[in-house]
């Protein structure tokens, strides 16, 4: 689904990223500097400066592991439930949006979202991954699609409705069992062509 990260993930570059996210979610684009990053990592600024020379690369590895690890994820997912038949799934690709939205990469994906409001480059990383997965999702659901159409209609469909979803679930008045078996029905509906 996404592009291989141009660093390899070491423990060293695991905790970079970690510290990163940290102080990101505690302060924002705007409070993270490399200096931060460096002092809460342990390790001197010019060695931080080795694995990452300014903020947006650091912004942008930060954006690759995340991306790496989301599509690791969902093919390891798809791998161990093999859903079989149309309505598994439809009903493996809903559950499993649903829950990503609210998992520990989904809050990651919108500290990202507010990082590329502001900067072009992790803006640039965010459509490329997107474009990415909903390739991914495409070739998924397309044997069960009427036509071109279908397919594309859905896909515009979920992926914007998963990342909504885990900015607003927790006041919806719909518990999530009940709404992912409405959405795979809208989804069934939408392949077939009734959406149209």
């Amino acid at each position: 689904m996404s592009k291989k990260s141009q660093h390899s993930i070491t423990p060293k570059i695991q905790l970079i990223i970690n510290c990163t996210l940290e102080i990101l979610r505690d302060h924002g684009d705007q409070g993270l500097s490399m200096r931060k990053v460096a002092a809460k990592a342990g390790m001197s600024l010019g060695n931080l400066q080795y694995y990452f020379r300014n903020k947006d690369e650091l912004l942008i590895g930060l954006a690759d592991v995340y991306f790496e690890k989301c599509s690791d994820d969902f093919n390891k997912s798809i791998a161990k439930h093999a859903p079989q038949g149309k309505t598994e799934i439809l009903e493996f690709l809903v559950d499993y949006g649903m829950y990503y939205a609210n998992s520990e990469s989904g809050k990651v994906f919108r500290e990202l979202w507010g990082v590329a409001a502001r900067n072009e480059r992790i803006k640039e990383r965010m459509y490329e991954y997107y474009r990415l997965y909903a390739e991914s999702v495409t070739e998924i659901i397309r044997p069960f699609a009427k036509n071109h159409n279908s397919v594309a209609n859905t896909v515009s469909l979920l992926i914007p409705f998963f990342d909504g979803y885990g900015f607003s679930s927790s006041p919806l008045p719909a518990d999530t069992p009940m709404l992912a078996s409405f959405l795979v029905n809208i989804i069934n509906t939408a392949l077939e062509g009734g959406l149209e």
